[in-house]
């Protein structure tokens, strides 16, 4: 997601993930490091799945170690389409975090691991959790979000068959730890008596090696022990391949292109923004950047002689001569005052239209009277200006919440 990386081994090949996401540029403004790099995940199953030869393919999170062949996944993927791990096989008693409410929150399913097959249910399956992330790939609770793992619980009911995998040899982390026993052997790790196939490093810091994670409190890695020998071995590879170096790497979307930090705030401003139709010339743009600069609510004026026309007039004429100019004198003078309007809108005329005769009349800042001529008998127009009030929606239901916003901010002639 930050563009072509080199590794030494020619064994890995990697795919920029700007040449298989429509909207790519938009998304790395929009979200953050961990958002990014989940809502790619469905277009590079489908590029991977979509190659000849392909007839199955699996995720595993960057921070998994795989000790064991998959044989118990292509078990899995041999009697059903799909492949998931539960976060759980057992309640979480307790407040200890996690907890079994922070498991719901999180969702059911842990997608540092996944696995399917190349079929048309699949595609079908991967389509509709791209187009979910494309703007609700969040870390939002509140919304009932947390990236791309939150949608997953919802895809048993999509497909034909679901392999359930509940052995603690496959994904064994932080989450499902308590309670089992992790040994080693000559013949190499093992949980339960089971041989590991790989474990997810959730939250690991090779530095603190005695941590088994800084998303939990439950589990303590008892000096020692075995589980504190898997530990350490791990945070020696980390080092060992370079760790330190990466870690200090930023993400590659982190700046505007005057090199001003990105924050939360702003991200889920553009968000909102991109949502309601706007593309700011495509991503982390200069004209991004300037819409940033301003603040929610703040109105930038200038200095301006104004446009020709009746404005010292006696209030009575002046709204007959705005009524009656065929030019939509109204909205010319805000342009020619407001540098943020000039700077949101520049270049898209209809994008000031559609705001103008949504959220602002809607909310009583601008009278549709003053509206240019023809603007009420535009579909298209309308249309975008519901989506300004709505968000992103079918073009049905746009054309329901125009009819209704014609009507609620007072459109003259109604659409």
């Amino acid at each position: 997601t930050d563009g072509p990386i080199a590794f030494q081994d020619p064994g890995i090949r990697t795919i920029d993930a700007a040449t298989l996401v429509p909207d790519f540029a938009a998304m790395c403004a929009y979200y953050d490091a961990l958002e990014l790099n989940t809502a790619v995940k469905p277009h590079a199953f489908k590029a991977l799945l979509a190659e000849e030869g392909v007839t199955a393919g699996a995720y595993l999170d960057p921070d998994i170690w795989v000790y064991r062949p998959l044989d118990m996944v292509r078990e899995g993927l041999a009697r059903a389409p799909l492949a998931l791990t539960p976060h759980t096989t057992r309640p979480l008693l307790g407040q200890a975090n996690p907890n079994d409410h922070v498991i719901l929150t999180s969702g059911a399913y842990n997608l540092g691991f996944m696995a399917a097959r190349a079929e048309p249910q699949i595609v079908a399956l991967l389509d509709w959790w791209a187009e979910k992330l494309r703007f609700d790939c969040r870390v939002d609770f509140a919304n009932g979000l947390f990236t791309d793992q939150k949608w997953m619980d919802l895809a048993p009911g999509f497909v034909s068959d679901l392999a359930l995998l509940r052995s603690p040899s496959l994904n064994l982390a932080y989450w499902n730890l308590e309670g089992r026993e992790v040994a080693k052997a000559s013949e190499g790790w093992s949980v339960d008596g089971e041989p590991l196939t790989f474990f997810h490093f959730s939250g690991f810091d090779p530095s603190r090696p005695e941590l088994l994670s800084k998303h939990q409190d439950r589990v303590r890695v008892q000096p020692g022990s075995a589980l504190a020998d898997l530990m350490k071995d791990y945070a020696g590879a980390l080092l060992r391949n370079g760790h330190a170096e990466a870690s200090a790497t930023p993400y590659g979307h982190n700046n505007f292109p005057s090199g001003k930090p990105i924050t939360k705030d702003v991200r889920r401003r553009m968000l909102t923004a991109y949502r309601g139709g706007e593309d700011f010339g495509g991503g982390l743009t200069p004209a991004a950047e300037a819409w940033a600069d301003i603040r929610p609510g703040e109105i930038i004026r200038e200095p301006v002689t104004p446009p020709d026309g009746a404005w010292l007039a006696s209030s009575a004429e002046l709204t007959r001569w705005l009524i009656a100019d065929q030019t939509a004198p109204a909205v010319t003078a805000m342009q020619s005052a407001r540098r943020d309007l000039r700077d949101r809108f520049a270049g898209d005329e209809d994008g000031l239209k559609a705001w103008l005769l949504g959220p602002e009349s809607l909310e009583g800042r601008f009278s549709a009277r003053f509206a240019p001529e023809g603007a009420f008998s535009d579909p298209d127009l309308a249309l975008r200006a519901a989506r300004q009030v709505n968000g992103e929606t079918s073009e049905t239901k746009l054309r329901l919440a125009a009819y209704g916003l014609a009507h609620r901010a007072d459109w003259p002639g109604h659409v």
